[in-house]
This record gives structure tokens, sequence and C-alpha cells, in this order.
């Protein structure tokens, strides 16, 4: 299994609960308490996979900028529900034409501030 190496010795047992049959399933997550906010691929052809983990429901903008600071595509505005979420964008515009390839700003705004990360869209 994963566990042949010495590694696994120092593994916490932290969040780990083992039920009944003896299954191990990871409980809670590790970012329990702070918003998240992640990217895949990047860079990006064709769509990329955004994902974001909330500790709180919430109303959130999850927003997509060029360098220049211009608002390229709205992926999402409103209520969100804690835990985790995804919004896959196919590197369009609002009105669904392609978009240059370049490198874009993606923006997460909560109630705990704002999350960035960059973007690379080539084609």
């Amino acid at each position: 299994g994963p566990c042949d190496n010495a590694e696994c010795d120092g593994l916490q047992a932290e969040g780990l609960v083992i039920d009944p049959q003896g299954d191990v399933a990871w409980h809670g997550h590790e970012h329990e308490h702070e918003t998240v906010l992640t990217a895949y691929p990047n860079p990006f052809l064709q769509e990329v996979t955004i994902g974001f983990w909330l500790p709180q429901e919430e109303v959130i903008r999850l927003e997509v900028y060029d360098l220049s600071g211009k608002l390229v595509r709205e992926l999402q505005s409103g209520y969100a529900f804690a835990g985790e979420q995804q919004v896959i964008w196919n590197g369009k515009g609002p009105g669904g034409q392609l978009i240059e390839p370049g490198v874009y700003v993606l923006r997460l705004q909560t109630s705990q501030g704002v999350l960035t990360k960059q973007l690379t869209l080539i084609r």
C-alpha cells in the first residue's frame, strides 16, 4: 500500500475517523476555517476547473479579470453553500466569444476577504 515507506510513521491521525467496519475516511478538511481557491489545469487550453472551499455559507463573487483590471467574466455571484464548490470556465466572455490567450486574474470575494489566482489561457 501507500504506507510501505517510513514517511507514514510521521503521519498525524488528526481528523481521521475509523468507522466500525474498519474503513478509514477523512473527516473535515485541512483548511476547515479558511477559504481556499484552486484552478486546474493551469495553464489551460479550453477550460479550467475552478475549485473553492468556503468555511461557511455566504454571499460570494467569483470573477475573472484581465491584467488591466477589466472584468472579463463573472462566473458566480450570490449565495454559496459552505464546503467545496466547483465551477468550470470555458475561456469565453459573457457573450460566448473566445477571449485572447494570456494571463488573467481569478478573483474570489467573500466576507473573509479576497483571494486571487493567476490563470494562463493558451491556444
